[in-house]
């Protein structure tokens, strides 16, 4: 569990490390549009991911950067999208704001379904993460965490309530 723990942090913080920020402190995004690829819902500690196809001529419509042929869209957590009600499916029309990371890929910001008439914010505009709770951490700075938690802890952050499993206090 420690080790899962650190290696998401690290991760946060190498995503985090990759984000290009405006002169107000909002981060740099694009936008593509074109039809849902593949769809990778995770469960467990994994994100979620989509992949869009091109829009007609061969690359994706793209304004404020060089698009590839079919662009990775990083999603987020399983529960976030569950609780957003988020089911793209393979040729959804789709329209994605993103922010470019360091592996050619988009963490979505904003993503559109014009067809379902549907559209979730996944980040803030300093790129923060919707579904991460806790303190609002500045746009570089990686944020505490406020969730329930999963363990059987005796309270406080990170656990279920305030009794362990035990029972007792």
């Amino acid at each position: 569990m420690k080790q899962t723990l650190i290696a998401l942090i690290a991760a946060l913080g190498l995503i985090l490390s990759t984000l290009a920020f405006e002169k107000d402190g909002k981060v740099k995004t694009v936008t593509i549009e074109g039809s849902v690829g593949n769809v990778s819902l995770v469960a467990g500690q994994g994100m979620c991911f989509l992949t869009v196809k091109p829009a007609g001529n061969g690359k994706p419509a793209s304004s404020g950067t060089e698009a590839e042929a079919e662009q990775k869209v990083i999603l987020g957590s399983m529960r976030f999208l569950i609780d957003q009600g988020f089911t793209p499916r393979a040729g959804d029309a789709i329209r994605v704001v993103g922010i470019p990371m360091a592996d050619k890929s988009l963490a979505a910001s904003r993503i559109d379904l014009p067809e379902r008439k549907q559209s979730v914010q996944f980040r803030d505009e300093q790129g923060r993460p919707l579904w991460s709770g806790g303190r609002q951490a500045g746009p570089m700075e990686p944020g505490m965490g406020g969730g329930p938690g999963i363990g059987g802890g005796r309270g406080g952050s990170g656990s279920r309530g305030s009794r362990g499993r035990g029972g007792r206090n």
